[in-house]
Parts: structure tokens; sequence; C-alpha cells
């Protein structure tokens, strides 16, 4: 067994028990790597919540890890992290390989060596699939997905900065859509200081008891405390009515800021779930937390009226070209895509 087979053993055996730190310290000793393994166990994390989070998508059907031992061809070949299968709306399946990086402090760009790409090419060459990387911007606390031809050539590096990355992201091919708001949403709030409800403290008011959503303040729909701390991750509210009710409860009606809801669905869920303090890998009776927190974000979705968008890349190529006439061929959104600049 390697050393990075057995970084990702004791990565794993780390995050599952509890362990002793003199333990662990002797099993990373054994490592030709023990020197930089923070650096080894900060991608892995990385790699696992995009494995987490991406699970959480409409359209992923599967993301499986790729065993990285190479015994031959390593100056050849690197094996990327996932393969990833996901479907179309006509239930068709397709995969594409992924390579999981992250952009981490204040950098607004991702080098990578020259090197070390062209050998995940010349695998997803030989392997005849697709070669995308997911990348974790830190700064910005979102992810991108991005075909490698979006990366600039240099001389000894592949070079892609936020701003392309972002104009070119292709997350839309796995569920990952954007959405704006067309109708006002109104939140109303009661503070209850006996309520026997789960609740959370607001800095002014106090307990809050009930939380409802309506589009018209007549018609008024009751959520729980789940859906509503997606509100408060997601959509800025501002207070615009206060009263006290015949119980001398406050009672206050929020409405919508802006049309735009927050980022596409991956930062949504990354959102509403980091709003609760709570990881990627927490589970609810063994469904993971990203699925659950989709499910919520989907129904809030439809019960507001809020509209989809799928965004299209500004710089098409051979990649593009295909994964999006495979997830969207014979629809407006192939339309678009077919129709705008390149």
């Amino acid at each position: 067994m390697g050393d990075i087979q057995k970084i990702n053993v004791i990565h794993d055996v780390k995050k599952t028990f509890k362990l002793d730190k003199e333990f662990i310290d002797k099993l990373i000793s054994q490592l030709d790597v023990a020197n930089n393994i923070n650096r080894f166990f900060s991608g892995l994390d990385i790699e696992k919540n995009f494995k987490l989070l991406f699970s959480g998508l409409p359209y992923i059907k599967e993301i499986n890890g790729l065993d990285q031992e190479q015994l031959k061809s390593k100056e050849q070949y690197q094996v990327p992290d996932y393969i990833v299968l996901f479907e179309n709306y006509k239930l068709e399946v397709n995969s594409v390989l992924i390579e999981v990086k992250s952009v981490t402090g204040d950098k607004q760009s991702l080098e990578l060596m020259r090197k070390q790409v062209i050998a995940l090419m010349n695998y997803a060459r030989d392997s005849q699939k697709h070669l995308l990387f997911a990348i974790f911007w830190k700064k910005w606390n979102c992810w991108t997905i991005n075909s490698v031809k979006n990366f600039i050539k240099k001389t000894k590096k592949y070079k892609i900065t936020f701003l392309d990355a972002l104009k070119n992201d292709i997350s839309s091919i796995f569920g990952d859509l954007s959405y704006i708001i067309k109708y006002n949403i109104y939140r109303k709030t009661i503070f209850d200081p006996n309520t026997k409800r789960p609740t959370c403290d607001h800095n002014k008011y106090g307990k809050s008891g009930d939380f409802f959503i309506s589009l018209d303040k007549k018609n008024w729909s009751r959520i729980d405390l789940f859906e509503n701390a997606f509100i408060d991750s997601s959509i800025e509210m501002c207070e615009i009515e206060k009263e006290i009710d015949f119980k001398k409860r406050v009672v206050i009606i929020e409405q919508n800021k802006g049309n735009f809801l927050g980022d596409k669905k991956s930062s949504l869920i990354l959102q509403h779930i980091s709003s609760i303090r709570i990881g990627l890998e927490y589970e609810v009776e063994n469904i993971k937390i990203s699925m659950i927190s989709n499910y919520y974000i989907d129904n809030f979705i439809k019960k507001m009226k809020i509209m989809k968008t799928v965004p299209i890349p500004h710089k098409k190529n051979d990649d593009t070209n295909f994964l999006y006439k495979f997830a969207f061929c014979d629809s407006s959104i192939w339309n678009t895509y077919t129709c705008s600049q390149v």
C-alpha cells in the first residue's frame, strides 16, 4: 500500500473513530510525507465535501471515488478523484471524470502544473470520458465546475481565475441551477416567550415561536425551523410591519429586498447547512443532510413560485457543447445555448 492509500485510511479512521492524538501521530510517523500530512488531510476534506454536497443535487445519480494507486504509467496518467454519473430530463445517464481542487485564502486564481493536467487529460482521453474540475473557492465559499479547456495554457502551468471560472461554470448539468424571485415573499414571525416549539432567539424580540410564509400577506403557510433557516441563509428580508396580537405577542412581517435568490443550488445548500452549524457529513435516518436541504429548498421554490434559470457558459468548447447537448437537448435551454455567442 502506497502513502496516498495510507493517508486515505488514516484520514477516514480519524474522521470515523474517537482516537487519541498519540495513536494518530504514531500512524502518521510511518509515512514518508508525514511533514505534509495537514496539506493532504485538507485536500481529502475538500474532496469529501464535494461528494457530500453535490450528491444532494437533483441530476446526480452517483459519485464514486476512483482508486488512485497506480502501478503502471505514472508518468503518462494521473487518475482523477471521482467518476460522476448524472442524468438528463429523459432519464438518460452519462458520466464524467472529476478532479477536485481548492483555492484558499484570498487567492483569486487556480494554477496547476502543466504536467499534472496533461496526465489527467491523458487518462480522460484513453477512458473516453470528459474531464471536469470541481473547484472550491474558499474566499467566496462556493464551487464551480469547469472544463479543462477553460484554463489558460502557460509554459509550465494551467491557470483559471475566479471570474472566468464563474462565467464558464457548467455545474447546471448536475442540476445546480440559479433562481430569480418573481413575486414578493412575505414572512410572518410570532415571538412567544412561552412557546414550547423548537425555537431560535431574535436579538430584539426574543424567542420566536411560529413562522409563516405568503405571497400576498393573506394566505399564510406554516414553515418549520429548518425551512426558516433557509430563508435566513439565502434571502435578505426587511421588516415592514409590527403588531401586538391578542395574546400580547410580538408579530412582525418581513418582505424580501431583492429578486435574486442568493446563489446557485450548491451554494444555497452549503449556506443553509452552515447556518444551522452542522457539517456536510451529518445524516438523518441515513439520509445525507445535503439531500434533505435540497428537498426543503425545492419545496420552498415551488411554494413561492420562484423561477429557475440555467446559466450558459460564456466560452463554449467541445466539452460544453457535448455536455449541454446531452443535459438539455430538445429544450429551450439548449436553444439558448446554441444561439448564444461563443
